[in-house]
This record gives C-alpha cells, sequence and structure tokens, in this order.
C-alpha cells in the first residue's frame, strides 16, 4: 500500500530542511482540519448555493495543499469533490467521511515519523 503521502518528495522539494518540513506539515494540517470543520459544521439539508460556493472553495484549498505536500488520495478526493460541487448534502456527507478517513490517516503517517528525521 502506497503511504499517505510522499514525504521523499516533499523533502527534495524543500531542500532537505527540516524545520520548514515540521512548519508546512503543521500548516497543512491545521488548514485541512479547518477546511474541513467548517464544511461539516455547515453541510445544509436542503440545497444552498452559498454553500455550494464554499464547498468548492474548500475543497480546491484542500486540494491544493495536499498537491503540495504529495497527498495524493486527500488531493484525488478533494477534486472530486471540488468537481461535485453542486452534488447533494448526501453526497457530500459521504465524501466528508471518506476525506476524514483520509485524513486521519495522513495524520497518524506524519507523527509516526515525528513530523521529520
Amino acid at each position: 500500500m502506497m503511504p499517505p503521502f510522499d514525504r521523499d518528495e516533499l523533502r527534495a522539494n524543500i531542500g532537505h530542511d527540516a524545520e520548514m518540513e515540521r512548519m508546512l506539515l503543521e500548516m497543512f494540517v491545521a488548514s485541512v482540519e479547518a477546511a474541513l470543520h467548517q464544511l461539516r459544521e455547515q453541510l445544509p439539508a436542503v440545497p444552498d448555493d452559498g454553500f455550494d460556493r464554499l464547498w468548492k472553495t474548500q475543497m480546491h484549498q484542500v486540494k491544493g495543499a495536499a498537491l503540495n505536500i504529495g497527498a495524493g488520495r486527500l488531493k484525488d478526493l478533494a477534486a472530486e469533490g471540488q468537481d461535485a460541487y453542486r452534488a447533494d448534502a448526501a453526497f457530500k456527507g459521504a465524501l466528508l467521511l471518506r476525506m476524514d478517513e483520509a485524513f486521519a490517516e495522513l495524520k497518524i503517517f506524519i507523527h509516526a515519523d515525528g513530523g521529520s528525521r
């Protein structure tokens, strides 16, 4: 099974700077946690154009953050969500559960290595 993100690629992209890696991963975790929390809290029971725009924006942000650290599964899920921003609440809720699972796995992987070597 592939790791949740490509730590070697991230390290190569930042010149193997352990402090930069730690800071980037901390910012990544905080920003994705905030985005997913906001979407979960505001998920409407009925269609809402304002929420659809928020959803699309947050999915784009998560996709970019995941791409920056090489978190392929989370990036793919966020891209799916961004493309389906007009989907119903049931689809969005199910996708958020899948994203929560991928994000939890990713955080375990990040912390298992101490965030950096």
